[in-house]
């Protein structure tokens, strides 16, 4: 079993990117052999997601929950080939790196298939989950991979009140704790905690989570989408601002100007823009974390402005004022 496993990796790591879309067999290869090795089954009767974990700045997802995300296959793909590449580049200036995986879920699916192919004399990996059956499982697939002596330290604990080493200690801090549009998942407040434990030559992975303001209308008209502005980003430079001062309390907030545009428009687009690592990003639709939201027949008013704030809470997302015609509306996008 360990084998195969480490060929499917393989495959996916080398396939080129124009033929990731072919590999949803092997992505469900790979979640068939990691539901053996746990014993979990994927899609029990009647789930309701009842043994997600509500943090003080977003919900900690149940097990069965973060071990469904493997289903999205060209999601699973791209993060594998992200933090492999990361990984990788660390590697060319030292000879051993730490890598600190916050919020594992039940298979370690974006780091623990990949240590095949490195030695446990070249990194150290650090796990962190909330939920105890997420770290048993996941030992349960360390062993089947005789990677477990990879494994530094892990930790079952809410990755918000984990203590942080006194001095920066990680070269890759990888965590994938998102919904689309940065909602009700503590995927922000997650990397703003963590970010003292990053060193200067480390990366966040995902690189960076850009969300974006665009207008669109219908397919019949046959226009492309028209690009408003980016709202935020969620990347090295903006954690560390978050860290910081009076932003890490009051959350994050803006204006966007709205200039004139074409009256063939008719629907307010917000989009999430994953780059996971360099060139490995996940483009719109490919997976649930970068389907755009929409507001039908509703654009913003021309030459007028939106006013967005992003709460960081028990359910943390984005809440817009959209100035129309009619005048100011509100929307929010915490689900």
């Amino acid at each position: 079993m360990k084998e195969r496993l480490n060929n499917l990796v393989d495959t996916i790591l080398v396939s080129p990117k124009a033929e990731l879309t072919a590999n949803k067999a092997l992505i469900d290869e790979l979640i068939d052999l990691l539901t053996q090795i746990t014993n979990i089954e994927l899609y029990p009767n009647h789930f309701l997601d009842e043994h997600g974990t509500v943090t003080s700045q977003g919900k900690a997802v149940s097990m069965i929950t973060a071990a469904q995300c493997a289903d999205e296959y060209m999601r699973t793909q791209v993060f594998l080939r992200g933090v492999y590449q990361a990984i990788k580049d660390q590697l060319q200036t030292q000879d051993v790196i730490h890598l600190l995986y916050a919020g594992t879920g039940p298979f370690g699916l974006l780091v623990l298939p990949l240590l095949h192919r490195f030695s446990p004399d070249q990194i150290r990996v650090t796990v962190l989950d909330i939920h105890l059956e997420s770290l048993q499982a996941l030992n349960q697939v360390a062993e089947a991979l005789q990677v477990a002596d990879f494994i530094e330290h892990q930790a079952c604990t809410d990755i918000l009140q984990w203590s942080l080493p006194q001095e920066p200690y990680y070269d890759l801090i990888v965590s994938e704790t998102m919904k689309a549009m940065l909602a009700q998942e503590p995927q922000v407040s997650i990397f703003r905690h963590l970010q003292p434990a990053l060193k200067t030559t480390g990366e966040f992975i995902p690189q960076s989570i850009d969300i974006e303001l665009w207008l669109s209308c219908r397919p019949s008209l046959n226009q492309q989408d028209h690009f408003i502005s980016k709202i935020f980003s969620l990347d090295r430079t903006t954690v560390a601002e978050l860290a910081v001062g009076a932003s890490a309390e009051s959350g994050i907030s803006g204006v966007i100007p709205i200039a004139d545009y074409p009256d063939v428009y008719s629907d307010t687009v917000f989009k999430t823009v994953i780059q996971v690592y360099q060139h490995e990003c996940l483009a719109e639709k490919q997976c649930s974390l970068t389907l755009p939201q929409m507001l039908i027949d509703s654009v913003p008013a021309k030459n007028s402005e939106i006013h967005f704030s992003y709460q960081i809470c028990d359910q943390p997302g984005f809440h817009f004022q959209i100035e129309k015609a009619s005048g100011w509306f509100n929307v929010a996008f915490r689900k």
